[in-house]
């Protein structure tokens, strides 16, 4: 008899706690960590005229050999700038995403503020810069179309 009991009562722990073990539920990739595996990785400029754009008129000569490294930990460097336009591609920097929820406009850590369209095979930039100063040359709306 007190087998039985002790049995029933070995039995009944073992169900409780094979209940009590639900496996864990992995919690859903915010907006902002999807979007982060998408844009952190080296771009490089189109080849095509018109890749680089400034006030709509094509500026891909000048950004010939262009790179823009963005890292995950929020951290960007670039390469291939040419002289005179180290303002508009400084070359390193961070970044963060303008909110949780509007991670399709980044902000560089000069206050720049850069639309993106990113997937896995693209990249599509859009700001405005302005120098403060007279002007350089570099001062207007930009696009940058870039690929892996």
């Amino acid at each position: 008899m007190k087998t039985l009991k002790l049995y029933t009562l070995t039995l009944l722990v073992g169900i409780t706690v094979l209940i009590s073990c639900k496996p864990k539920t992995p919690e859903a990739e915010t907006e902002a960590e999807k979007q982060l595996k998408l844009f952190a990785k080296t771009w490089n400029v189109k080849t095509d005229a018109n890749a680089v754009t400034l006030d709509a008129a094509d500026n891909t000569t000048n950004w010939t050999g262009f790179s823009l490294t963005v890292n995950s930990d929020y951290t960007y460097s670039t390469s291939g700038v040419h002289a005179g336009f180290e303002g508009v591609w400084p070359s390193q920097g961070i970044w963060e995403f303008n909110s949780a929820t509007d991670v399709a406009t980044i902000i560089r850590d000069d206050g720049t503020r850069i639309g993106i369209v990113v997937d896995a095979s693209t990249l599509k930039l859009s700001f405005s810069y302005v120098t403060g100063g007279r002007t350089s040359g570099t001062d207007g709306a930009w696009v940058f179309n870039m690929i892996p």
